[in-house]
């Protein structure tokens, strides 16, 4: 023990000779730890942030089988629920839901995250409310009552132990609260704030997501089984059956399916990182070890074994990590605390899974762990040589490639060259992808236009609706600060799917397309033009509009007047084609992304629709350029019809922007970790060479004196180091495109090479590293020959 105390006081002592190096030893590892703890315990949170329910392992989770998609599986529907429900004895407490915005309040009204559960919901969790109840049977019946979340419970009754029984508008109809759940509940995802009861009905049969739970002594694949047989069953009595296999998983095992292939994109620039960092730090400590060598020769001469060198090194390299490795920790509570903040402002559902402990302890810990063998190994290996001789006199450079004078220095500096090359490319690929995305599913539309979500009651029939609706269009568009004022079912980008059957007179041909229920002034609200035909007015009836994609596809070199009509249940009535409309998303993607909304489908608008269903987006565009105060377009529809409920405006921009928040965080966190990643290797690449040339003053000293032009010394010092450069970026090339051909068309389904890419990313790290090799160059060839040697 009082060796080991010797060995460490020595170690300060040495380290405090030389304050800036160790310091920067200890921001590289800082730097490193703290990436790696931040997104290793990011990934360890969400793979295990189960439900609060009892027993998640044994919650099995149900699917109709697709191998078509790429979940592996569809979602069933309530009329598989009934059926599976009355065959399953391997599940119990079988359950269905399906979420929805919902707007809750009244005229301050606020969109929530709803779901809809059938009875067995809060029993299959095994949970109970804190306050109240959970749904009864008759609540079915009735339909008209509520679950409250504990966030609800708190900001709008601020916590009233006698809210039970009070009323709340959900999407305008008044529900009796009968329960208040417990604080940081959540089932299946976070965010949901009220709960309804789910009325099954077999006429009208909606998409549902199903669980139960595994009874004593039966397995996944005995409910597997079980259901497939219903399936089966139910398909040999249809005419067109689905598929007839069906999914089952766990939880815990959905979870992981879910969010594993996301974060890995995360997790594996972190460890390139703390890669690139501890090459970083091992080439200083090998370049420290090497200047120290004759000292180190001398100790062994007057008695020291190697093997109390090695452990000076090993010592002197723990009191770098373990600084490295509270900094570190220091730093990835700062930076979870920004992830927290970043993904509050973001998203604010997941916030809650957010938050440090021991599981960002622990990867920082396993972090340090990696650095720290990352950074003694070398050193302590080169303190454990025996030929002192050489070293007294100065040869303590040994060469790994005499003929060239490389070292291992050398090799890690291409190490690090090569590593930042990896890291790099695939991030610029990854974010070029998320830019790409957003480029290609953003339609070329108005985003200025004031956008909000209208709801009336459900039971309202369908002139009654329609009434309602063209009413509150009316009392807007008198308005002296509207321009153009419309109705749609869905926002540019989330039209339904429907099979259309278009007709000229050169025949018929059926057609995928995406539909929406528009009001005539939908498309100058939006700023499409017409390329042809015009636009009727409301009141002659239901008539088409499709996007020039859709007339290409649909009615390809047809004449004379166009018709289609929707092949839904019923099939709708003939409807004329009156107009076709510029198309609002781009036709292709550089990239190869494929998304049905790229102009590959097409896209047909509903004018003059006799039945609108309950929810509907008002559009706004305002004379000026200054907006319509929200309170005024309030104001105005509850003028129009007290019946409708709506939620706060923004901006059609805003609601796009929103659609692409994960994808905005990820450019921001993988721009980050690839910055650092090559800062990491400028410093890296730039203190190793200046170490290099430090070594070499007496060299270039009596070169100098001897009359040697500097220009020509500093060009065959650049000279020596372009080879190594040249190696890591081409060994960096290599590498991303094994990398990339594994992972790349798994993950994202597009194509890895994109020459630009490539290209830019190696010219910026290929001129960062030389511009590294320059300046140590520069600066050792300016020296005073006579000074130098005079030192020596």
């Amino acid at each position: 023990m009082d060796a080991l105390w010797l060995d460490v006081r020595w170690s300060v002592r040495t380290l405090a000779k030389r304050p800036v190096a160790a310091l920067a030893i200890v921001a590289i590892l800082a730097s490193a730890i703290g990436v790696a703890a931040v997104f290793g315990s990011f990934f360890a949170i969400v793979i295990y942030d189960l439900p609060p329910v009892a027993s998640p392992e044994t919650v099995i989770r149900a699917w109709r089988a697709d191998d078509t998609r790429p979940a592996g599986h569809q979602e069933p529907s309530s009329t598989d629920f009934v059926a599976w429900k009355g065959a399953a004895r391997t599940l119990a407490q079988l359950t269905a839901w399906t979420g929805r915005e919902a707007i809750v309040g009244g005229a301050d009204g606020q969109t929530l995250e709803t779901l809809l559960v059938t009875g067995d919901y809060f029993a299959l969790a095994g949970v109970v409310p804190r306050l109240g109840r959970a749904f009864a049977p008759d609540d079915f019946t009735r339909a008209d009552t509520a679950i409250i979340s504990d966030r609800i419970w708190r900001e709008r009754f601020n916590t009233d132990p006698s809210v039970i029984g009070k009323r709340l508008a959900v999407d305008v109809q008044p529900r009796e609260i009968v329960g208040v759940m417990p604080r940081g509940f959540w089932l299946p995802n976070r965010g949901v704030d009220v709960w309804l009861p789910l009325v099954v009905d077999a006429k009208h049969p909606v998409l549902v997501d199903i669980a139960g739970r595994l009874v004593d002594r039966a397995s996944v694949a005995d409910a597997r089984a079980e259901l497939d047989v219903v399936l089966q069953r139910g398909a040999g009595a249809a005419a067109n059956a689905r598929e007839t296999r069906s999914l089952l998983r766990s939880i815990p095992d959905e979870n992981k399916i879910r969010t594993v292939p996301g974060l890995e994109g995360l997790i594996a620039p972190a460890f390139a990182v703390l890669l690139i960092a501890c090459a970083n730090v091992g080439n200083l400590m090998i370049i420290r070890t090497f200047a120290r060598q004759r000292e180190l020769a001398i100790r062994s001469a007057l008695g020291a074994t190697p093997a109390r060198l090695a452990r000076l090194s090993v010592v002197e390299a723990a009191l770098l990590g373990v600084a490295g490795a509270i900094a570190g920790v220091l730093l990835a509570a700062w930076g979870m605390m920004l992830l927290r903040l970043e993904i509050e402002s973001r998203m604010p559902a997941l916030a809650g899974s957010i938050h440090g402990g021991y599981a960002m302890v622990a990867v920082a810990a396993i972090a340090s762990v990696v650095a720290l063998l990352g950074t003694a190994l070398a050193p302590a290996v080169s303190a454990m040589r025996r030929d002192l001789a050489p070293l007294i006199a100065g040869g303590f450079r040994r060469l790994l490639v005499p003929r060239l004078g490389y070292g291992v220095g050398d090799v890690l500096v291409v190490l690090q060259v090569g590593l930042a090359v990896v890291l790099v490319v695939f991030s610029a690929m990854l974010i070029r992808f998320f830019a790409e995305v957003q480029r290609v599913l953003r339609p070329a539309v108005d985003t200025r236009v004031q956008v909000a979500r209208l709801v009336t009651p459900a039971d309202l029939d369908a002139a009654a609706r329609a009434d309602v609706y063209s009413r509150v269009v009316d009392e807007i568009a008198r308005r002296g600060d509207v321009k153009t004022v419309a109705l749609a079912t869905e926002l540019p980008g989330g039209e339904s799917s429907a099979s259309m059957q278009a007709v000229s007179s050169n025949g018929s041909a059926e057609c995928r397309a995406s539909i929406a229920l528009v009001t005539p002034g939908y498309f100058a609200a939006l700023g499409l033009a017409l390329e042809r035909g015009t636009i009727p007015s409301a009141s002659r009836g239901p008539a088409i509009i499709v996007s020039a994609r859709g007339a290409q596809k649909c009615w390809s070199g047809a004449t004379g007047e166009w018709r289609a009509r929707i092949m839904s249940v019923p099939v709708s009535d003939w409807m004329p084609v009156t107009a076709v409309a510029a198309d609002p998303f781009p036709l292709s993607s550089a990239l190869g992304i494929q998304d049905a909304r790229l102009g590959e489908r097409p896209i047909a608008w509903i004018v003059g629709a006799r039945e609108w269903p309950p929810t509907v987006y008002l559009l706004v565009k305002p004379h000026a350029g200054a907006p319509v105060p929200p309170a005024s377009l309030a104001s105005a529809v509850a003028h129009a019809s007290p019946r409708v409920a709506m939620e706060p405006v923004t901006t059609l921009g805003h609601s796009f922007d929103s659609q692409f928040t994960g994808l905005t965080t990820m450019m921001t966190v993988l721009g980050s970790v690839t910055a650092l990643a090559l800062l990491l290797a400028f410093t890296g690449v730039y203190a190793a060479l200046s170490q290099s040339c430090s070594l070499r003053l007496t060299e270039l000293g009596i070169r100098l004196a001897l009359g040697a032009d500097p220009r020509r010394l500093a060009a065959v010092a650049v000279g020596r180091d372009l080879p190594l450069v040249a190696i890591g970026v081409i060994g960096g090339l290599a590498g991303t495109l094994w990398v990339t051909s594994i992972t790349w068309r798994a993950l994202l389904l597009i194509a890895a090479w994109d020459p630009r890419v490539w290209i830019a990313v190696s010219a910026v790290l290929g001129a960062a590293a030389l511009l590294a090799s320059i300046g140590p160059v520069l600066r050792a060839v300016r020296v005073d020959p006579i000074a130098v040697l005079r030192a020596e």
